[in-house]
């Protein structure tokens, strides 16, 4: 594609275990890379003499969305030409809830479960992952014999599964965040995969949020439900926020680098978005090839 890295590509690598956090909310790792992050982004066009094209992925793309909610509006338009999301959950994610109540093992053998557990909830991003209740409503997502708990009863699911302490940072530094959605206005590019079975709702047996679940699945990218992929195209009803859409059927949240058709189609949407401003809104859905579009 022509671009040199450290000279017209530039990178910002975040570490995953943090998050940020509304105003008025500490927040040191979070604060101190969107610092960084929006320097990198001046320079970069103090250095080229144009706006920025910002590509983000997974976790990356909520971070880069709260950058830009962060900034005036006169900084995103000086300073941002383009952003193209790849597999951005603006929503959460169904998993998410199940990784709090079972525990995180980094694919190691043999952890126990009270290790997975301190893995998965002392990172702040852990609770970043929660279904929100702007995107995923009512839909229940986990549920024992005794009650079902959806994206507007987190609290509870919280209180249920042991991790009381979650409860307030949850309240007041992650919900805050993602009651609403408004566009960034600047242009996007989301791209997503679809059509990859993903877990959607978890049935516990007689042993509740501690046991095993049986897994109901549905669209989406394996990990990432499609309703929070979609999400983002609530804006297309937004006078002024130019958006466009590229799904690709059967690509795994971490597919768009591993998979060829579909590195060939973010690199052609990076591209697109550097030659000219997309004048429509559209979505397009991908299957083996998006050549052709």
């Amino acid at each position: 594609m022509g671009y040199r890295d450290g000279e017209t590509l530039h990178a910002a690598p975040y570490d995953f275990r943090y998050a940020v956090a509304p105003p008025g909310h500490p927040s040191a790792v979070g604060d101190r890379y969107f610092r960084d992050l929006g320097r990198l982004i001046q320079e970069s066009r103090l250095i080229h003499g144009r706006p920025a094209i910002v590509v983000a992925h997974s976790f990356g793309c909520a971070l880069t969305y709260q950058l830009l909610l962060s900034r005036p509006l006169p900084w995103r338009r000086r300073y941002v030409k383009h952003v193209v999301l790849l597999g951005p959950a603006l929503g959460g994610f169904a998993h998410g809830m199940r990784l709090l109540s079972a525990g995180m093992d980094y694919g190691l053998p043999n952890v126990p479960r009270p290790a997975m557990l301190r893995m998965a909830r002392t990172q702040q991003s852990a609770l970043w992952r929660l279904p929100t209740p702007l995107v995923f409503g009512d839909r229940p997502l986990a549920m024992t014999s005794a009650a079902a708990y959806s994206a507007r009863n987190v609290s509870a699911f919280l209180e249920a599964i042991g991790f009381q302490e979650g409860v307030r940072p949850y309240l007041t530094r992650v919900l805050p965040m993602w009651e609403a959605l408004p566009p960034p206005m600047v242009p996007v590019t989301s791209v997503v995969g679809f059509g990859v079975s993903t877990p959607e709702t978890y049935v516990f047996g007689a042993d509740g949020l501690e046991g095993e679940a049986e897994v109901l699945y549905g669209d989406g990218d394996g990990e990432i439900n499609m309703v929070s992929l979609a999400a983002v195209e609530r804006w297309s009803e937004v006078e002024g926020q130019v958006l466009k859409v590229v799904r690709l059927r059967g690509v795994h949240h971490d597919g768009f680098f591993s998979i060829d058709f579909a590195l060939n189609s973010t690199l052609a949407e990076i591209s697109e978005a550097g030659e000219s401003v997309i004048e429509q809104i559209g979505i397009v859905s991908c299957q083996q090839k998006c050549s052709d579009y």
